[in-house]
């Protein structure tokens, strides 16, 4: 028997002793006040008939009232229950955002400390470069060349790492506005690719293109040329020998933009860090040419323009595959959109 039918057998029972009171009090009054000889004739009156059911009437309202008590305390049981779960839950939520502020805190302390040995190696050189170029009387024109060059060289990386951060704040803070409309997007690739074979033939590697798209892209031309420029960077910074190769080609009403290479590759334990603000690969870590923070950033503003990015790769040592996709031209208005940065630890 469960805890509700024994409550209300119960609180049956004792309505039924309850009554049983009237009909014995009633004998016995009788019997003390008009005598025990009495009794017999009282018991067959109409009044006698009404007081003999008292038990069974209190039976029926004791059996209301113990249901009424019995489900009262249900609930009771059931609010003090889901009160318990509720408050074990917050508990955990607050304990998971707890742990999860304190990771990423923890995050962005070691990333801005890594980033400002990152900052300190680039000025330390120029600086270096810089006093060199002042005491040394006998540096001749071709030397004095080559020392400005290196200082270029450096302040770039700089500037770099310093473009990256200000991208990244505006991103967080919602506050980069993109003109998407549709463009031409092979143009675009084609015209950076082509300022970044400089890159690829200083290091000796084949940079190769293959544009198939034939078709406008919806997107803004300054940030999809700025995210090109990423993907394929990345590409010839983490590729030591070999190639790598850009294409385009259409898939439905999207087109994809594809940059491979046969460099460093991203093992299966850093592939999740690699759109993460403040998170770098094990490849990423040491270099002073890298933040992190481009391909979030670039991830945040393909995102804005209605499309996304796509990372593979085999494992370290087997290059890899990032694909821009967006969604094909229309031929509808211009549209204002912000972007916002994604993978931010908060």
């Amino acid at each position: 028997m469960n805890r509700t039918r024994k409550l209300i057998l119960e609180w049956a029972v004792a309505g039924f002793l309850f009554g049983l009171l009237f009909p014995i009090g009633s004998l016995v009054v009788t019997g003390i006040t008009e005598g025990w000889s009495s009794v017999y004739l009282h018991w067959e009156t109409p009044a006698f008939w009404v007081v003999n059911l008292a038990p069974f009437i209190f039976v029926l309202v004791t059996l209301v009232i113990g249901a009424a008590h019995a489900k009262l305390s249900q609930l009771q049981e059931q609010t003090a229950a889901l009160a318990e779960r509720v408050a074990h839950e917050w508990t955990e939520e607050i304990h998971d955002s707890n742990v999860a502020t304190a990771t990423a805190a923890a995050t962005r302390a070691k990333f801005f400390a890594a980033l400002s040995h990152d900052m300190r190696t680039p000025l330390t050189a120029i600086m270096g470069f810089a006093q060199l170029a002042q005491t040394d009387d006998e540096m001749d024109a071709n030397m004095l060349r080559e020392l400005l060059g290196d200082i270029g060289q450096w302040g770039s990386q700089l500037l770099n790492i310093v473009n990256d951060l200000q991208d990244a704040t505006k991103l967080e803070a919602g506050a980069i506005e993109m003109q998407v409309e549709d463009i031409d997007g092979d143009e675009i690739v084609e015209n950076a690719v082509t300022h970044m074979r400089a890159l690829a033939d200083e290091k000796g590697l084949d940079l190769l293109l293959e544009l198939q798209a034939s078709t406008a892209v919806r997107a803004d031309p300054h940030r999809f040329r700025q995210i090109i420029i990423n993907l394929v960077s990345n590409a010839l910074k983490y590729t030591d020998d070999g190639w790598v190769k850009v294409r385009s080609y259409g898939v439905g009403d999207y087109v994809v933009f594809e940059v491979q290479d046969s460099g460093a590759g991203i093992s299966e334990v850093d592939m999740p860090k690699v759109f993460t603000a403040f998170e770098q690969t094990e490849a990423a870590r040491g270099r002073t040419d890298s933040t992190g923070l481009g391909l979030p950033v670039s991830l945040g503003m393909a995102e804005a323009m209605g499309g996304k990015i796509t990372a593979t790769s085999v494992g370290n040592g087997h290059g890899s595959t990032f694909r821009l996709v967006l969604n094909a031209g229309q031929g509808e208005e211009p549209e204002l959109r912000m972007a916002s940065l994604v993978g931010l630890a908060a």
